[in-house]
């Protein structure tokens, strides 16, 4: 099968209510939604995240990007649509999340075309995935309170964000969720790089007694060497995230023994083969590998959870956020059940979009290439 025609349009979907991140606080989400059309009739589905920090701007980015992109991908074999594609410079991670949103859909267009889900084409099966519960930077009280909800709710693990604010109500916070939920959830830590060198290693000294699993990317600016140096001066895990750019980056992460995980969003690293390929590089060094969301609605979710079917035995993934949108834009939402996701079995992506909340949601922004 060949790529007859391409076909795009922008979305903003807000969040059911601001998500705050030592980054700031997150209103809305930015894709760019990409269907693609074979020679044979079939037509399948993606999306690229435009980044969350830039809002409408990337979401034109991406735009123009594909608009330049789209002539050269018609007429070539779907299995070929995320190849070839420049990442270097400014522009890579937009091409990244482009080359996710294309070969996710040459996935859901193939799988649909043999009857198989993707995670089948992936190496795996559809099964369901043990998932995080996600909790914003809050106050004792209401995180402590969400924390509650969500250990109701079946989540076994909760991820908390930190850092962008004073260390000692950080420690509040982990105190009042400790108390709350007991000492046999997990806790994730996430602090989107909020400290220099020196504050990250005294922060995690005052925070390891909480029995954390990991926290992620605590140095900022990161660079694996900063990592290396907050491993080696703490008991606790450091997962790398946002250092995770590609099986390049990745190797070097490796090389520079700065992480005990690897996270992997695969609208970064450009997709759902070279996510593949950095998860097995992580685990033949003996590194552990989590899959998680950039906050897509339900069209890049699907592809990451079959992302984790492939990688089974998966690790605790960070896919249970389709809830904080408003709509994650399919006809079944992927609803976490005791604190896990199904991974839809159906053939490809196993999705139905959902015309009435993508005309509520879209931007007006849209594009189309055909032979």
């Amino acid at each position: 099968m060949i790529v007859n025609e391409i076909r795009w349009v922008g979305i903003k979907v807000p969040f059911r209510k601001p998500l705050e991140t030592s980054a700031g606080a997150l209103v809305l989400r930015y894709s760019l939604l990409i269907w693609v059309d074979s020679d044979e009739g079939v037509t399948g589905v993606g999306e690229a995240p435009a980044p969350l920090v830039g809002g409408e701007s990337g979401l034109k980015r991406l735009d123009s990007l594909l608009q330049a992109i789209a002539p050269s991908i018609l007429g070539r074999p779907l299995e070929q649509l995320s190849q070839s594609l420049p990442t270097a410079g400014a522009d890579g991670p937009f091409v990244q999340a482009l080359a996710f949103a294309l070969e996710t859909a040459a996935y859901d267009a193939v799988g649909r075309a043999q009857g198989r889900p993707v995670a089948a084409l992936l190496g795996g099966k559809p099964e369901a995935i043990a998932v995080n519960a996600l909790i914003g930077a809050s106050s004792p009280e209401e995180t402590s309170v969400l924390a509650a909800e969500a250990v109701a709710q079946g989540f076994g693990t909760i991820k908390l964000k930190v850092g962008g604010r004073p260390i000692g109500e950080d420690v509040a916070v982990l105190e009042a969720v400790r108390a709350t939920v007991g000492g046999d959830v997990k806790i994730r830590l996430d602090a989107n790089r909020a400290w220099p060198l020196g504050e990250a290693i005294d922060a995690l000294r005052r925070l390891a007694g909480f029995g954390l699993e990991y926290i992620e990317e605590p140095v900022g600016p990161a660079d694996p060497a900063s990592l290396a140096q907050v491993r080696r001066s703490s008991t606790v895990a450091i997962a790398a995230d946002e250092s995770v750019e590609s099986l390049e980056a990745a190797r070097r992460l490796v090389t520079a023994g700065a992480a005990d995980v690897l996270v992997i969003k695969a609208a970064r690293v450009g997709g759902l083969r070279e996510a593949m390929a950095i998860a097995g590089l992580a685990r033949s060094n003996g590194l552990r590998v989590v899959v998680t969301s950039s906050l897509e609605t339900g069209i890049g979710l699907a592809s990451s959870l079959h992302l984790a079917a492939a990688l089974t035995p998966a690790e605790v993934s960070g896919l249970a956020t389709g809830h904080l949108l408003e709509h994650d834009l399919l006809t079944e939402l992927l609803l976490q059940e005791n604190g896990f996701l199904r991974t839809p079995r159906l053939p490809g992506l196993g999705i139905s979009v959902d015309r009435d909340a993508l005309k509520r949601y879209a931007t007006g922004l849209h594009g189309r290439a055909k032979l």
